[in-house]
């Protein structure tokens, strides 16, 4: 391959065509592609820069400037090298036809079409370049991503030391075998909600389930001698090792298998690869409305839900908003096994991509997630490490460049799971929570990322141990309220990061004692809900609680998700029976009104929950 200095060039161009890229996709060379391709990324990094979500209490959001060209070829050798894959390992060669369909997927499915309108008016609503720089990436992600996992060459060495695990371990139960995570899951029967929430921040390695649920997992574990599973993620061998009335014990041993990203870097790159490039690709308007419809686009959805391809199904996990994805990490499976990786969706392609393990924080769930304009920084949560550790370890991922960096341990806070974490513009504050031996914490720290170092807070008038609290960032103060500690608590305190100090919230006409709740920031007020169907609103200028109303409400619930759109509420999920109403509260009008739940979510708890801006 000829040497390029793509920097120079694709320099020059960006100086020169900053409003729309005009691209020639004839006669391509490998350096020609290349550098066409790296220019529609700059192009569609620059436009995902002015969409970022840059925190209010952030300093001013600086100019987009020129990205690290060596970034971008990176991504784009990356790319290339993912479908040289595809072809080489699995036979896979994109047609005409396949770009096409999911050209029409994307325009049909996409979650935000104005900013898909926005991406192909500086693509110049070229057909091939839209096709070639945003429709084969993300077909290539997921079809990757879909054939690896289920394929039988990759991981059949991995499956042959599990299987000779497993007939090792049904002669002899003490067998020593190749690196296997152990672990032992016990699902315990609880019909009183209230009682379930409590023991699951008590005893977060066990799984409560109601009458439904344990009858369920009664019949899955039928059988009475070790049995041998595959799943996406790995082989296992489930035993049921004891069983009562009550209560099921269940030893599970674990064979993982490697992430997308680690065996492809393990592939051969053909230096000369590029793909065949298509010129008869039809660009098909965008529906900005219900009503209209196109020749290649089957009718609009209508519904507030819309069903997706999604990664592996989690609990405990932590999700983030960019502005341009949701990225969600971490989390404990089906299984209750933490997981150690992660996953970006696309709003605007309405797709999944696997992001970098490369580096990262250990596998964890109940850890805590914050978005600093640039960085998503995860901390803490319960581990694998010795069956089940509290974590003091985090790790500071980029998705620019997909990468991490370890955050420091040194006079980083103690091991904790369950607890707050808010970002203040400049620190990530981390405050309460939950250690393994039921030790519970009242202090905090903060953590710098341009310094990579921790500071602790003050803990004077700070709030007492509590569990299953809420807490809000107002730009100014971190606002812990309510929670648990034997009895539901009605009081609680604001933090003021400027001169590190606590004062405590007004215990005149506050909501009544409560955990499980949710809280909301609205830019002026803390609003509190539920469980019990009530809920009131704190003004932290004036510290002052304000009743809301409860008129067409949603029914009682806990341990639900609440976000704010801007101007709205919207509370979702939960234990109960009610949980898959959806339940939209305006402040303005002190109102309150409900979704259909028709094509929504199956009900469920311990879930996350974004705004997007539009959803």
């Amino acid at each position: 391959m000829k040497s390029i200095n793509y920097l120079k060039i694709a320099l020059i161009l960006y100086v020169l065509n900053c409003q729309a890229l005009v691209l020639d996709w004839d006669n391509n060379s490998k350096d020609k592609y290349v550098y066409n391709r790296i220019q529609c990324q700059e192009t569609i990094n620059t436009i995902k820069w002015n969409n970022l979500d840059w925190p209010k209490q952030n300093k001013e959001k600086p100019s987009f400037q020129i990205t690290d060209y060596t970034i971008l070829e990176k991504k784009v050798i990356e790319s290339l090298h993912k479908e040289w894959t595809l072809l080489n390992y699995f036979g896979i060669e994109f047609s005409r036809f396949q770009l096409q369909n999911e050209l029409n997927r994307i325009i049909k499915n996409s979650k935000d079409k104005n900013k898909l309108q926005e991406y192909f008016n500086h693509l110049n609503n070229d057909p091939i370049t839209i096709a070639e720089c945003m429709v084969r990436p993300a077909l290539i992600n997921q079809t990757l991503h879909k054939l690896f996992y289920k394929n039988k060459n990759i991981h059949s060495t991995l499956k042959q030391q599990a299987l000779a695990g497993f007939k090792s371990y049904e002669n002899d139960r003490t067998s020593a075998m190749q690196t296997p995570h152990t672990n032992l899951l016990t699902y315990e029967l609880s019909t009183d909600p209230e009682l379930k929430n409590q023991l699951k921040s008590k005893y977060p390695d066990k799984t409560f389930l109601d009458t439904s649920q344990w009858h369920e997992k009664l019949q899955s574990f039928e059988f009475k001698n070790p049995n041998f599973i595959e799943t996406d993620w790995g082989y296992e061998i489930k035993e049921l090792v004891s069983q009562n009335a009550n209560s099921l014990t269940v030893k599970s041993i674990i064979w993982h298998k490697q992430n997308t990203l680690e065996w492809l870097n393990k592939q051969p790159l053909n230096n000369n690869f590029i793909p065949y490039v298509h010129n008869n690709i039809i660009l098909s308007k965008i529906q900005t409305t219900d009503n209209e419809t196109d020749s290649l686009i089957d009718s609009t959805e209508t519904n507030y839900w819309v069903q997706n391809f999604k990664p592996t199904e989690l609990v405990y996990h932590s999700a983030i908003w960019t502005g341009n994805e949701m990225i969600v990490w971490g989390g404990y499976n089906a299984d209750y096994i933490r997981m150690g990786i992660g996953w970006k969706y696309d709003v605007v392609l309405d797709s999944w991509q696997e992001i970098s393990s490369t580096n990262a924080p250990s596998a964890r769930g109940i850890h805590s997630a914050v978005w600093t304009g640039s960085e998503m920084i995860i901390w803490g949560g319960r581990g694998n490490e010795g069956g089940s550790t509290d974590l003091k370890t985090g790790g500071r991922y980029n998705p620019v460049s997909d990468t991490w960096i370890e955050l420091e341990t040194q006079s980083s806070p103690s091991g904790r799971h369950l607890h707050h974490a808010v970002w203040t513009g400049n620190d990530m504050i981390i405050w309460g929570g939950i250690a393994a031996n039921l030790q519970f914490f009242n202090d905090g720290f903060k953590f710098n990322p341009q310094d990579n170092m921790w500071t602790k807070i003050s803990d004077v008038n700070a709030p007492s141990i509590r569990f299953f609290d809420s807490v809000v960032w107002t730009g100014e103060e971190m606002i812990v309220w309510g929670g648990r500690t034997g009895f539901n608590l009605d009081s609680g305190a604001k933090y003021n990061p400027t001169n590190d100090t606590w004062s405590p919230t007004s215990l005149i006409n506050a909501p009544t004692a409560r955990s499980n709740h949710v809280a909301a920031w609205t830019g002026e007020k803390m609003i509190i809900w539920g469980p019990g169907n009530s809920g009131k609103s704190y003004n932290p200028s004036e510290n002052s609680w304000q009743s809301i109303s409860t008129l067409d409400a949603p029914n009682d619930n806990a341990n639900q998700t609440a976000i704010w759109t801007g101007a709205e509420m919207v509370v979702w999920g939960g234990t109960s029976f009610y949980a898959q109403q959806t339940g939209v509260y305006n402040p303005q009008s002190d109102t309150w009104f409900t979704i259909d739940s028709q094509d929504a979510p199956s009900r469920r708890s311990n879930h996350t929950a974004i705004w997007t801006g539009s959803e």
